[in-house]
C-alpha cells in the first residue's frame, strides 16, 4: 500500500517511492505525479515516462492532468495498482477535501 500526497512523484529516481520502484527498470526515473486541487480533486499526469502510464486502459498523454477517482486502476509501465480515495471521518464538510488521501 502507497499512501500518496498532493505532489508526490512516483519514480524510479525521483519521489518518496524511490525504495518501492528503484528496481524496476520499466519504471522511469521521473514517471508520473499526484496532484490535489478543490476544483478537480485528485490528478494523474505522466511526466513524460517511456512506458507510459494508463487510467482506466487509457495511455495518459504526457503533461496533461487526468482527475481520477476512488475504486479505479492504473497502471504504471506494467505495474497495476487500484485506486482507493480515503477521507478521515469528520463533522466539519469544510474539511474533508483537505484530509483525502490516495493510497495505491
Amino acid at each position: 500500500t502507497l499512501q500518496i500526497n498532493d505532489g508526490d512523484i512516483i519514480g524510479r529516481k525521483t519521489g518518496n517511492f524511490v525504495h518501492v520502484f528503484g528496481s524496476f527498470n520499466q519504471i522511469s526515473g521521473k514517471h508520473a505525479q499526484f496532484n490535489y486541487n478543490q476544483a478537480q480533486g485528485w490528478t494523474l499526469t505522466d511526466l513524460g515516462s517511456s512506458n507510459g502510464t494508463k487510467y482506466q486502459g487509457q495511455a495518459l498523454i504526457p503533461n496533461v492532468p487526468v482527475p481520477i477517482i476512488d475504486k479505479s486502476f492504473i497502471v504504471f509501465a506494467n505495474i497495476e495498482f487500484f485506486v482507493q480515495i480515503a477521507q478521515s471521518p469528520t463533522n466539519n464538510l469544510s474539511n474533508l477535501d483537505a484530509d483525502r488521501t490516495v493510497r495505491l
